[in-house]
């Protein structure tokens, strides 16, 4: 038996980007292209490949853990709302490895794999079920992660300008610990960075009597849960390497 190394590649693009005007169509790309350059930066380790942007709005990139590929997707959609993503992530190998960083040259079936989560992302049945964010591995637990991917992203797209803003101050302030925890029933644990729930309330000039009722209508809680559910399922199932005959 031998090793064989497995990747999460990601293929993206801005949902109805045609639509856009013009002038509010090269600004969108602007910001786009400025932010890959950061989270190039930011996920430099993370990456087997770069993150790339070509025909305008089309990103991919490819990432050695789901769990990498997925926070990054979930920065890109918070930072850059109102502009919806459609993505498609595919976890496989990479087999044809060309020389340079130009990811179209290269193959594999996590491309293969990302290919079709991506189109499935842009059938109609998809996206009347609000499914923007899909995962493809070929193994049965696809379809639950699928499930809560749509639900969380579901959640982030129904809170208000205010709770989308306290849902990220929030997890700068408390990390998602993403593990089992000693109880069965315990997804995950919470760790304080710094400050409390009474200096956000301060930070975002309210009470923090109203900061508790923003987390609640904002179902803040319910989707840290399910963050904490995906990357649970992605660090379980989905290993960098798995052995093969």
């Amino acid at each position: 038996m031998r090793a064989k190394e497995l990747f999460c590649a990601i293929i993206a693009d801005i949902k109805d980007s045609t639509k856009l005007p013009e002038d509010e169509r090269i600004e969108v790309q602007r910001i786009l292209i400025q932010k890959i350059e950061e989270y190039n930066h930011i996920y430099e380790d993370k990456l087997a490949l770069k993150i790339q942007l070509s025909r305008g709005d089309a990103i991919q990139a490819l990432f050695y853990s789901p769990v990498d590929a997925y926070s990054f997707i979930c920065e890109l959609r918070d930072n850059l709302f109102p502009v919806c993503f459609r993505v498609g992530m595919g976890y496989g190998d990479w087999y044809v490895r060309n020389s340079g960083e130009n990811i179209h040259a290269q193959d594999g079936t996590s491309f293969q794999n990302a290919a079709k989560a991506f189109e499935k992302a842009h059938d109609k049945k998809a996206q009347e079920y609000n499914k923007n964010i899909v995962f493809y591995s070929g193994k049965e637990i696809d379809a639950v992660l699928n499930l809560l991917l749509a639900i969380e992203d579901g959640i982030f797209k129904g809170q208000t300008n205010i709770q989308r803003q306290l849902a990220q101050l929030y997890s700068e302030r408390f990390a998602l610990d993403a593990k089992l925890g000693k109880d069965e029933l315990n997804i995950y644990a919470i760790h304080c960075n710094k400050g409390s729930l009474k200096e956000i309330a301060n930070e975002m000039q309210t009470t923090r009597q109203n900061l508790s009722q923003q987390l609640k209508r904002g179902k803040i809680y319910d989707q840290r849960e399910l963050k904490a559910a995906i990357l649970v399922l992605m660090q379980t199932h989905f290993s960098k390497k798995d052995d093969e005959n």
